[in-house]
């Protein structure tokens, strides 16, 4: 009976550690492959001529109209504003693809979600938010090092089939930092003391973060 004691007890702790061992390995696929734009987003919404009226510049309402009449007041060969093209600008809108200005591409921009509100998956890939010169930073989980573990704990990491795939999401990865890079530098060269804060994603133990 003793050796049927231990033999079953045996037993229980391998199933535990097996299910333990499952639950990890599927938390690490989730971190490898949640959805970023939950945490971060790059959003394409109408300029400020897709819907004025006779695609003239729309602004947001009376108080903005007014507030650029004051400053340019008084100046000597400052062109003062008109509202031929109306109010009620909204960023989020949808671009014209008529408009002439744009071409209907509209004005990029990058969206940050509420990080209080995020998804249990999404809030365990969120490293945190720092301010750092000239903006904001805010750090996740490097998808490529998680897929490397993942791979690693299966016995694939030398497979072809998984290279091939670690590759891929690399390089996804990186056009993704190139294009938000370029962003941030072209919003740093045209910003003014009113703008917004720069903000940077950082990525975590990633091989190519800093």
């Amino acid at each position: 009976h003793v050796a049927q004691a231990i033999a079953q007890q045996q037993r229980d702790s391998l199933v535990r550690t097996l299910a333990s061992a499952d639950e990890v390995l599927e938390k690490m696929w989730q971190l490898a492959t949640f959805d970023a734009n939950e945490i971060s987003q790059y959003r394409r919404g109408c300029c400020r001529y897709c819907w004025g009226f006779g695609y003239h510049y729309q602004w947001r309402d009376v108080v903005e109209f007014t507030e650029q009449k004051e400053k340019v007041a008084g100046k000597e060969g400052a062109k003062e504003p008109d509202d031929a093209g109306g109010y009620g600008y909204n960023h989020n809108r949808e671009p014209n693809p008529d408009c002439p200005r744009c071409n209907g591409d509209g004005v990029g921009r990058p969206h940050f979600a509420d990080t209080t509100k995020l998804s249990p998956i999404a809030r365990l890939a969120y490293s945190g938010t720092k301010l750092v010169k000239g903006g904001i930073e805010i750090s996740t989980i490097s998808r490529e090092k998680m897929f490397e573990a993942i791979m690693r704990r299966l016995g694939l990491a030398e497979s072809e089939l998984a290279q091939r795939l670690l590759d891929l999401e690399i390089r996804k990865r990186t056009a993704e930092a190139e294009r938000l890079e370029q962003e941030v530098e072209l919003k740093r060269k045209g910003k003014g003391k009113d703008d917004e804060p720069t903000v940077v994603i950082k990525l975590v133990n990633s091989p190519d973060g800093d």
